[in-house]
């Protein structure tokens, strides 16, 4: 199985029953993707190409600034001289030794240097003969953008694509890289063996086919200033692949903490193959860097839990690779996608990596395409992970966390209409949040209604895709609740229907949620930043039993 899934494109009829820690489960019938792969691109260590400069330097890079940990390195004969001059100079020198180990593999520690628009030019030589050069070099903040398809997603294919290409043009500070996407392997390689979009400066043609999350995210860091440096370089790095598991991105060590079993591969050194051959290259120096952007997890989406530790143990197994254990991670919560009904719970595991230090989010959930798993509003998502950046790293006075689920605190219902044998009953439920601002919450007309073609259908493929607000009582199907703002509060208010007045004394309701599915209807903002309330399902911490008053309205409180 496992060579059929390398090597052809597969689509699977499937039935998988997913259950998850909290007791819940679900069944699916549906289409299971596998990504296709050319034999060709399974490289060997044994066959790559190291150059005299390693691959991910180049004219018109951003090298990180303020960094004694900043490295230029290549590879030459081992024990090679290597020598970089550099002009003009930095911190007061102009050139810079160093010799090669046995190996090979030569790098040069480089001063600290604060952030600015000079430009730098680096001639190398080795002693064994070998030359390189660097020129329109920038020292600035650097950032890896990593993911599958949705990262990969670029700015052409971007909604409002002419309008945001053309404003690259007043960027020419920021500097992209896109990593190519022909290369894997068993076993760890020491430079990139295929670049996909050398080093360039941001102009309304390089930025076409570049990540648009990526870009959208370095152009709001741009845009705020940073510590009063006028048009501070950001080095933006592209270095993703679509329908790949978080998995193969990860080393061994990080898999094995998981109890993730090794691939099926005698040759394996059991990292995963494109941690091996677009990740590893990177660790050779480390390349310095401010940190990290990642859009990712539909590959994992049947396994929601092992996703909350093996994503984890990726962050920070890739920190450990940079030597970078401050290095800010930003990832984006996921969208629309009506394939497997498990998205929520993927939703929900993606956030175990907030217990890791100096980690934001961003949701895209409320910017979907329907049943699309690519939206094409990537603009929204990219702005506000770099929000979470600007004030986890850059201590931005931003509020970056969208109001999340905190607990139920008050409950009431009200017969409106009843008899001895039939009556209808509405039930209010109050909910408390956290990271809601002082303005409190305000109504907004869900953006996933807008599609392209016209508004969404929720039940375009024959299922119900859209999730609302529900209550869920203890023997008694989940009823639909009408969600709205109350101050910082939201209320739940869900009308149901009982055979027996009586009913309600044993009544408990046992869980609430609200947009969690496929599609979430998300209609709750803060009102000073615009961010949605996230998608949640909690199950309710004490079941209280309801009792009818005599006015025959109750209430009770948590």
């Amino acid at each position: 199985m496992q060579a059929i899934k390398m090597f052809m494109r597969l689509l699977l009829v499937f039935v998988v029953v997913i259950r998850f820690s909290n007791g819940r489960s679900i069944e699916y019938m549906g289409d299971l993707f596998f990504p296709s792969f050319d034999a060709t691109n399974l490289f060997n260590s044994k066959d790559q190409t190291r150059g005299f400069l390693s691959s991910v330097f180049g004219d018109n890079m951003v090298l990180q600034r303020n960094s004694e940990d900043t490295i230029i390195w290549g590879f030459t004969g081992a024990g090679a001289n290597v020598t970089a001059v550099v002009t003009p100079a930095l911190a007061g020198s102009h050139q810079f030794s160093a010799q090669a180990d046995a190996k090979g593999v030569w790098r040069l520690n480089l001063p600290s240097i604060p952030g600015s628009d000079q430009e730098y030019a680096f001639d190398l030589h080795s002693s064994s003969g070998e030359l390189a050069s660097m020129r329109n070099v920038l020292f600035g903040d650097v950032y890896i953008c990593g993911g599958q398809s949705n990262m990969q997603f670029m700015m052409k294919q971007e909604n409002n694509a002419p309008a945001e290409i053309k404003l690259a043009d007043k960027y020419p500070f920021i500097r992209l890289f896109t990593v190519g996407q022909k290369t894997r392997s068993s076993r760890a390689l020491d430079d990139l063996q295929t670049i996909e979009q050398k080093w360039s400066v941001a102009t309304s043609k390089s930025v076409i086919r570049f990540s648009a999350v990526c870009w959208f995210f370095g152009k709001q860091i741009a845009d705020s200033k940073i510590e009063k440096v006028s048009n501070l370089p950001i080095g933006l790095v592209s270095n993703n692949w679509g329908g790949t598991s978080d998995k193969r991105w990860s080393t061994k060590q990080s898999l094995d903490s998981c109890h993730v079993a090794p691939p099926n591969d005698k040759d394996s050194d059991g990292n995963g193959d494109l941690y091996n051959a677009m990740i590893h290259p990177y660790t050779i120096g480390p390349m310095a860097i401010t940190g990290f952007t990642w859009y990712q997890g539909e590959a994992d989406v049947l396994d929601p839990d092992l996703y909350k530790c093996t994503f984890p143990a990726m962050i920070q197994a890739w920190r450990k690779a940079f030597n970078a254990s401050n290095a800010y991670f930003g990832f984006i919560q996921l969208s629309t996608w009506c394939g497997v009904p498990s998205i929520p719970f993927q939703r929900e595991a993606q956030m175990s990596a907030l217990k890791l230090p100096k980690v934001g989010y961003a949701t895209n959930a409320d910017y979907g395409a329907g049943c699309n798993i690519h939206p094409g509003k990537k603009m929204f998502c990219g702005k506000r992970l770099a929000n979470s950046a600007l004030a986890l790293i850059y201590g931005k006075n931003i509020r970056w966390k969208s109001p999340t689920y905190l607990s139920v605190t008050q409950a009431d219902v009200t017969i409106i209409q009843g008899d001895s044998s039939k009556f209808l009953a509405t039930f209010n439920v109050r909910v408390a949040l956290q990271d809601v601002s002082s303005e409190g919450l305000v109504n907004v007309y869900p953006h996933n209604y807008e599609v392209p073609n016209g508004p969404f259908d929720c039940m375009s493929n024959g299922k119900q895709n859209c999730a609302w607000g529900s209550l869920y009582f203890q023997d008694k199907d989940p009823i639909n609740a009408t969600v709205y703002p109350n101050g910082s509060d939201l209320v739940l208010e869900a009308t149901g229907s009982f055979a027996h007045f009586e009913d309600v004394n044993n009544l408990n309701i046992v869980a609430t949620s609200y947009a969690f599915g496929p599609v979430p209807i998300m209609n709750a903002y803060d009102e000073a930043t615009r961010l949605p309330v996230l998608p949640w399902y909690a199950k309710v911490e004490a079941n209280l039993k309801i009792k009818i008053n005599p006015e025959s309205r109750l209430e009770y409180y948590y």
